[in-house]
């Protein structure tokens, strides 16, 4: 299925955007590590996180095939299915990707403000709103 979805992008283009070509390695990455996830013996609530992710992929090959291509809403779509996929590693999986994973939220998460929400970090303006006010009265 990856290779038939492949093979007719590149044979419809005779050249790919370079942002087209990182769609389609990002979608056979997110395959891939889907695939080798279906080998490991699954319980049911790890099915249904692989089944999302299908899903969120399948998707993305739609809004990627059609008339009118959608590439924000396509990578939108492959990070959903690879945070996902994150609840699938084992704690040495995560521990061997955390540099990947940190590098992955860098290139996502763009705005500051969002970054240090989300890693912990104070902002310099929380530390101004905190401060006590030195008025006189």
């Amino acid at each position: 299925m990856t290779e038939n979805f492949m093979d007719e992008e590149i044979t419809k283009h005779k050249f790919l955007a370079p942002s087209k070509e990182s769609l389609l390695d990002k979608m056979m990455g997110l395959e891939e590590a889907i695939s080798q996830h279906e080998k490991k013996e699954l319980d049911e609530n790890q099915k249904h996180i692989l089944h999302i992710c299908k899903d969120y992929i399948q998707s993305a090959k739609a809004c990627m095939s059609g008339f009118l291509s959608h590439p924000h809403l396509i990578w939108n779509l492959l990070h959903r299915a690879d945070e996902y996929l994150v609840f699938l590693m084992s704690q040495d999986e995560l521990y061997a990707r955390a540099i990947d994973v940190k590098t992955d939220f860098d290139m996502t998460i763009t705005e500051k403000k969002s970054t240090g929400r989300c890693s912990g970090r104070r902002r310099k303006t929380d530390y101004i709103h905190s401060r006590p006010s030195r008025r006189r009265a």
